[in-house]
């Protein structure tokens, strides 16, 4: 296995030093830096973490900024190289431990990439590409989504961080296009290994395919066959008691005299996503060009069932309990109907079947919805008058549903190196305690001002987990139990 693991990696960089040999000599390099520095402060509204318990309006502040360089080495041939340092302190804090309030400096490798494009043209495409790299296959997701390489199969969990609807992935790549008049089909397979946590090392192979109509519609399907090479088995699927099971699968042996397995970290997970535009029908300068979209996306952790572990309370039995679904629509973001739009919840709530609504919530009512249509006249005749876009680049809402038995907990990855979602030991879980977690939300907006400066903003229930120094206080399971749980977060940026 280590050999064909080799010879993968080795065909892979062979296929992007090749792309570069064909650069013509004497092509002059050319350099263009790039970098950004911003400032994110929120609160986590109400959450929960084991060490603390029950959190509410928790500070978070970030600071980030980040350098990088794009190397061209030929018309073809790209080389994209860049640093990001991160500065923050644990949440939530532990006031008896002094060390828990000092800063937290966290520099890091975001992307360091090597591609060539053989062809790109009006009908074809084609690029190989490797090293470490960001990577996104759904352009639209905001937040909830991007589930083929934020999760894990077995056990299931999923990642969110505000800002970072994307991973960051270490092997190759070949991206493939074809159009034809107004449908095109992009064709996406990658070589990756893992970079953290258990089976480090171990060689993933990915195939996403997306098929797109005159940018009206969009879908793609793909799959990811984890840890398909392994180069340690015993991490892969390590022997422990924890993660036993009878082997059913031999039907010729009695149930006496059929042998044990373990649960392993391979699996093969799969996604389906959707997007359609409905502008595309219609001509209007009162939306902007991300406004109406629906899109949505669901996936498969782990296409295998597995049977009833003989000394933990965990199986692996149901496909429906391992699959995330979300879906998303982009506001309007035309100031008559973002300012309008921001009373409705509150009018709703006053016209709900065990609520009678009296003189002074009314006042209140005309008041918050007065204030908002003048709002959002102001601002449109603003726009009309300075014939610039006030308007927000996007306005995201999205919601998620996944109905996993378990929780969303890394603890036994990260600490017993084992694919279950809690700690070796452990002799009961309440499933119905997380009934509450599966539905999530999230309200995303951006505007970006002369190109440079960004403002970002997001409330959301998703799935972020606290942050502590020492690992024996990190919560592995995420923060925000219950669609009740929130937090809000605002984010300044500048880049070039």
């Amino acid at each position: 296995m280590n050999c064909l693991r080799t010879a993968i990696i080795a065909v892979s960089a062979s296929a992007v030093f090749a792309g570069m040999c064909r650069a013509e000599e004497g092509t002059a390099i050319k350099l263009e830096p790039k970098g950004y520095a911003s400032l994110e402060c929120g609160q986590i509204v109400k959450g929960y973490d084991k060490h603390v318990g029950n959190i509410e309006n928790v500070f978070v502040e970030k600071v980030y900024t980040g350098f990088g360089l794009d190397v061209l080495l030929s018309p073809q041939t790209k080389l994209i190289a860049a640093l990001e340092m991160k500065m923050f302190n644990e949440f939530p804090r532990m006031v008896e431990l002094g060390a828990t309030r000092r800063l937290y400096f966290y520099p890091y490798l975001t992307q360091a990439e090597l591609s060539h494009t053989f062809m790109s043209n009006d009908k074809w495409g084609l690029k190989v590409g490797g090293g470490y790299f960001p990577y996104k296959y759904n352009k639209d997701v905001r937040n909830l989504g991007e589930y083929l390489f934020r999760s894990t199969a077995y056990p299931q969990t999923l990642t969110t961080e505000f800002d970072y609807p994307f991973a960051r992935l270490a092997g190759a790549y070949l991206r493939g296009a074809v159009s034809e008049g107004v449908s095109k089909v992009d064709l996406d397979v990658l070589v990756t290994t893992n970079t953290e946590w258990m089976a480090v090392h171990d060689v993933n192979l990915s195939c996403i395919a997306t098929y797109s109509l005159a940018r009206i519609f969009e879908i793609g399907l793909g799959a990811s066959f984890c840890s398909i090479i392994s180069v340690d088995p015993n991490a892969t699927a390590p022997k422990d008691g924890a993660t036993q099971y009878l082997n059913y699968e031999d039907t010729t042996l009695s149930v006496v005299d059929k042998d044990t397995l373990n649960y392993t970290f391979a699996g093969t997970k799969l996604m389906a996503r959707y997007s359609f535009d409905p502008k595309r029908f219609f001509t209007s300068g009162f939306f902007g060009e991300q406004d109406l979209k629906i899109y949505g996306e669901a996936a498969l952790l782990g296409v295998k069932n597995y049977p009833v572990a003989l000394s933990s309370p965990i199986w692996y039995m149901s496909r429906l309990e391992r699959i995330p679904v979300m879906i998303g629509f982009n506001w309007p973001t035309n100031p008559l109907v973002v300012y309008t739009g921001a009373a409705v919840p509150e009018f709703l709530s006053y016209f709900t079947p065990d609520h009678s609504i009296d003189a002074k919530e009314m006042k209140t009512l005309l008041i918050t919805g007065g204030a908002g249509i003048a709002a959002g006249a102001g601002t449109w005749f603003l726009e009309k008058f300075l014939s610039k876009k006030l308007r927000l680049d996007v306005l995201s809402i999205e919601a998620e549903w996944w109905g996993n038995r378990y929780p969303n907990n890394m603890e036994g990855i990260v600490i017993d190196g084992l694919p279950i979602p809690f700690r070796a030991g452990t002799s009961l879980i309440d499933s119905m305690l997380y009934k509450g977690d599966n539905w999530k939300w999230s309200i995303y907006g951006r505007k970006t001002i002369a190109g440079h400066y960004q403002v970002t903003f997001q409330a959301a229930s998703d799935h972020i987990r606290t942050f502590a120094l020492d690992w024996n206080r990190q919560d592995w399971e995420e923060s925000l139990r219950s669609p009740a749980s929130w937090y809000y977060v605002l984010k300044f940026g500048v880049l070039f």
